[in-house]
């Protein structure tokens, strides 16, 4: 993103000054900024994804065992335990989750 502000900066720059690096500025001013938009794009379908899985772990917890273990959900997601609290404590606040710590920095999450 900083890419393609700097290039239109320059490209308005030159054409303040009626410098000839006008069209060239303009073009490297589209292709950062295309190159931003595409990268943008594709976090965002990244993040969609890991939402879908996040959702399928939590499911599947859910069906099986009723409550939601950090360990487990971190094993079934591919994420660090400490991501794995991060992801369910936020999730528990806004789920009104009631949350019980256990050994190891693990914990359990279950329905109020």
């Amino acid at each position: 993103m900083m890419f393609a502000v700097y290039g239109f900066v320059m490209m308005i720059g030159a054409m303040v000054g009626n410098n000839d690096a006008v069209s060239g500025n303009t073009i490297i001013s589209l292709i950062f900024t295309v190159l931003t938009l595409v990268m943008f794009r594709l976090g965002m379908s990244q993040r969609k994804k890991a939402h879908a899985l996040f959702q399928s772990v939590i499911d599947r917890e859910w069906a099986d065992h009723g409550y939601i273990d950090a360990l487990r959900f971190s094993q079934g997601a591919g994420v660090s335990l400490d991501d794995a609290r991060d992801i369910l404590n936020r999730r528990a606040s806004s789920n009104r989750w009631t949350i019980t710590e256990l050994d190891g920095y693990n914990a359990e999450y279950r329905p109020s």
